[in-house]
This record gives C-alpha cells, sequence and structure tokens, in this order.
C-alpha cells in the first residue's frame, strides 16, 4: 500500500468511526429522553414533552 492510499484509508476510516460513535449517542439520548420513561410508566412527562415537540415544529 503505498502513502497516499494509507493515508485515505486512514480518513475514511476515522470517518466510519465517527458516524457510528455519533449514532451510539443519539440512541442513548433516546433511550434516556422517551424510552425509559415510556418503561416508568410517566405519561404526563411523555405527553407534556410531545406537545412541546408539536410548537417547535
Amino acid at each position: 500500500m503505498e502513502f497516499k492510499e494509507s493515508i485515505t484509508y486512514s480518513k475514511d476510516l476515522i470517518n466510519k468511526s465517527k458516524n457510528r460513535i455519533s449514532a451510539v449517542f443519539s440512541n442513548l439520548a433516546f433511550l434516556d429522553r422517551y424510552y425509559y420513561p415510556m418503561l416508568e410508566n410517566n405519561l404526563g412527562f411523555l405527553l407534556k414533552e410531545s406537545n412541546v415537540m408539536m410548537f417547535l415544529v
């Protein structure tokens, strides 16, 4: 593998890793914000949160 190919391969690998990391953090944020309150039957929180989201859109 030539030096140029090596650098290109490294950049591609870094970009793919960034995408995976951001996907993991977004999944954790979803779980903390919406999924766990559903498990705890905290429907009041979810309804209030969904009303706020409708006004923002």
